[in-house]
């Protein structure tokens, strides 16, 4: 009874940090105007999405835009209203499934902790609407919860390929969440298990490439934005929000990476190739593209705090 009242507790504790984040989430909805691509307001964004009238990647982006639609024909609630309900529950379910992500290595503590740290970064990074955003969210956190925790239970593979798969209709992002995965079974590639590592391996790259080839099948192929790392690197104003969001945690996350749990020092191989693709292909001046990297940095930051902690007698 009392572990029931303890999950209660932290169940509520999340969703009102969600909810504190959701209200600015709502002010800036008021006060956005103007879109940086020109496209206007949120209803004028969505509709967009709904007709794929994108000229770069964002026209592949159709899960959430199309989830909204569905249930604002049902209901005829607000677009507004209803993004803000999806941002409030998303958000909520992303920092509980972060919470118990952080607990296979971290006290109660510690984990909450780290759930104020990414709260924080998400409150601080979020600096364009975009539907995709909260959704690459919560999509990591479950996906790296369930490599940590349940990697040895077969039927969270066939979850995990579902969750690909429909994760490619909300933004390619997922694709650096599958190569963790691949990186899991290198890890723990054994030769009597051979066969179901390689199958499984398999399976999880058709779960990316199949909605990948699907979408462009439906609405062509673009181009995004290759070679915008040019116009990355000569930006001092980008090079500025980029080390103002990663400052310390990022120099913490590294100190004595050597200790690091092997199961952190996979998922950080698979982020090397996130922040590859984001510099080549991406505008990295919207900080909130780097969000879902401190799903690792920041348990990678926590242990050095632990350490140091214990070093220095700290209680």
């Amino acid at each position: 009874m009392k572990m029931i009242k303890t999950h209660f507790f932290l169940i509520c504790l999340f969703f009102s940090i969600s909810l504190t984040s959701t209200l600015s989430y709502n002010i800036a909805m008021k006060e956005m105007n103007t879109h940086d691509a020109g496209t206007g307001s949120i209803t004028n964004q969505h509709y967009i999405y709904l007709e794929n009238s994108h000229r770069n990647n964002w026209q592949y982006r159709i899960l959430v835009p199309n989830c909204i639609e569905i249930i604002r024909h049902s209901t005829g609630i607000s677009l507004r209203y209803l993004y803000l309900g999806y941002h409030f529950i998303f958000l909520g379910l992303s920092l509980m499934f972060f919470f118990y992500f952080l607990r296979k290595w971290f006290s109660l503590v510690i984990s909450l902790l780290g759930v104020t740290i990414l709260s924080s970064i998400y409150i601080a990074s979020y600096n364009i609407f975009n539907p995709s955003d909260i959704m690459v969210l919560f999509l990591f956190t479950v996906c790296s919860y369930i490599i940590v925790h349940k990697f040895h239970n077969n039927a969270y593979h066939f979850l995990l390929f579902s969750i690909f798969f429909i994760g490619m209709f909300n933004k390619e992002t997922i694709v650096f969440v599958m190569l963790s995965y691949l990186f899991y079974h290198i890890h723990h590639f054994s030769l009597k298990r051979k066969y179901w590592h390689i199958s499984m391996s398999i399976l999880s790259i058709l779960s990316i490439f199949l909605p990948y080839f699907i979408l462009r099948y439906m609405h062509g192929f673009s181009s995004a934005y290759i070679f915008a790392g040019i116009s990355n690197l000569q930006s001092p104003y980008t090079w500025g929000l980029f080390f103002l969001l990663h400052n310390v945690i990022l120099i913490w996350a590294l100190k004595g990476y050597k200790k690091k749990p092997v199961e952190l020092k996979i998922f950080f191989y698979s982020t090397i190739f996130f922040y590859i693709g984001h510099f080549i292909v991406g505008n990295i001046k919207e900080i909130r593209l780097f969000m879902p990297v401190f799903i690792y940095f920041i348990p990678m930051a926590l242990f050095t705090l632990k350490t140091e902690s214990r070093e220095m007698d700290l209680p």
